[in-house]
C-alpha cells in the first residue's frame, strides 16, 4: 500500500498546529519581554540623566512627564558635606513599575 491513511495526515497536521501555535506564543512573549526591556532601560538612563544633572549643580524639578515615565528626586544632607540624592521613576507595563537610583554628592 503506497501513501498516507487519513488517520495519519491527521495527526501530522494536529501535531503541526500544536508546534505552531507554541511557536507563535513563544515569539509573541519574546516581543512582550523585548518591550519591557527596552522600557526598564529608559527608565535607567532617564534616573541616570537626572542624577548627572543633579551633580552638575540643576536642581530644577521634573514637572512634566517624560513620554510614559515620570522622573522626581529628592537630596538630603546625610553627613557634613554630604548629601543623598534618590532618584525615582515610574511608569506602566502590565502594572506599576520603578525605578530608583541613590548616589552620595560632595556639596
Amino acid at each position: 500500500m503506497k501513501g498516507f491513511t487519513l488517520i495519519e495526515v491527521l495527526v501530522a497536521l494536529v501535531l503541526f498546529a500544536l508546534g505552531a501555535a507554541a511557536l507563535a506564543e513563544t515569539l509573541v512573549v519574546a516581543q512582550r519581554q523585548r518591550v519591557s526591556s527596552g522600557r526598564w532601560l529608559r527608565a535607567v538612563e532617564l534616573a541616570e540623566e537626572r542624577l548627572e544633572l543633579v551633580r552638575a549643580g540643576e536642581r530644577g524639578t521634573d514637572g512634566a512627564p517624560l513620554g510614559e515615565f515620570t522622573r522626581s528626586w529628592h537630596a538630603a544632607a546625610v553627613a557634613a558635606g554630604l548629601e543623598r540624592v534618590d532618584v525615582t521613576v515610574t511608569w506602566e507595563d502590565r502594572g506599576p513599575q520603578s525605578f530608583a537610583l541613590s548616589a552620595l554628592r560632595r556639596r
